[in-house]
Order: C-alpha cells, then sequence, then structure tokens
C-alpha cells in the first residue's frame, strides 16, 4: 500500500529520486507534533491519492505489551515494538481530485476530515486537492478564526 500512495503521490526525493517512505496517516504522532509545535490550522495535503484504494486506514492507537496506548512515547524502543491499531474506512464515493469547494466534497470524505480533526485536536482549514496551485479549498469559517483581518486578503475579501 506504502508503495502504491507514493507512485500516485509522486512521492520521490527531489535529488535522489528515491522513493519516500509512505503508509497510513498516524494519528498518535500527529496529534503529539500538533500539541508540541502549538499548531492552530491544519493543512491536509494530497487526500485525492487514497482514491481508487479498496480502504482508507489510519492509526489511532498503539498496542504494547498488552496495553493501547494513544499518546505517543517518545521511547524508541517502545516505539519499535509497539503495533499500530487502525481505523478503517471506506474510500469515500465521488472524487475530489482538482476541487475548490467544500461543498462539493463527497460525505465520506468529509467524515474522515472531521475525525482527522477530533483525532488531532486541531481543525484543518486548507485542503489542496490536486497539483495545480489554484487546485485547494479554504475553509474560510476555520481560517477567518485564526487569521483575522489577514483571512480578507487571501480571500478576496468574500
Amino acid at each position: 500500500t506504502g508503495a502504491l500512495i507514493a507512485k500516485k503521490g509522486d512521492e520521490f526525493g527531489a535529488t535522489t529520486g528515491r522513493p519516500r517512505r509512505c503508509g497510513w496517516f498516524d494519528a498518535v504522532a500527529a496529534r503529539y507534533a500538533c500539541r508540541l509545535n502549538g499548531v492552530d490550522l491544519l493543512v491536509l495535503t494530497k487526500p485525492d491519492v487514497l482514491e481508487g484504494l479498496s480502504e482508507i486506514k489510519a492509526c489511532y492507537a498503539y498496542d504494547y505489551k498488552g496495553s493501547r496506548l494513544k499518546d505517543f512515547l517518545s521511547d524508541p524502543y517502545v516505539l519499535d515494538k509497539a503495533q499500530p491499531v487502525y481505523r478503517t474506512f471506506p474510500v469515500w464515493a465521488g472524487s475530489i481530485h482538482r476541487l475548490r469547494s467544500e461543498e462539493r466534497l463527497p460525505n465520506g470524505f468529509i467524515d474522515y476530515l472531521k475525525w482527522l480533526e477530533d483525532e488531532l485536536e486541531t481543525p484543518v482549514g486548507i485542503i489542496s486537492t490536486g497539483v495545480a496551485r489554484e487546485d485547494i479549498i479554504y475553509f474560510k469559517e476555520k481560517c477567518s478564526r485564526l487569521l483575522g483581518a489577514q483571512a480578507e486578503q487571501l480571500f478576496g475579501g468574500d
């Protein structure tokens, strides 16, 4: 699955050309990173590469020696021995590739997005949906809460 995601997402080193290691989303590590770095708003990139898969998984906990861990532990030994626990999502009906309006997002993708926000305790304000710079969806309300008056420049005053 990781190799397929890397290929669909064109995930190769710019200098070396080596394929990047890709896999299912790890919400435990991402939540830790958001907390550690004081992230107020997330940008979700390349979710369209998940289309065409038979299912979508996301890690929400680790199993370690009979315990279920929902918080990230920075102990390399524990991380090496822990096993990811996945939630499985159905692939959403309809494509999000090149969408530019949140109103057109498929319900299944919206469910996945809400789950990500809940797990990470951080809102997603921007989604890229393709390779063109215009292939972006801004969640205006979420961005405006964070950016205030600067949001007007971003959205052209509408």
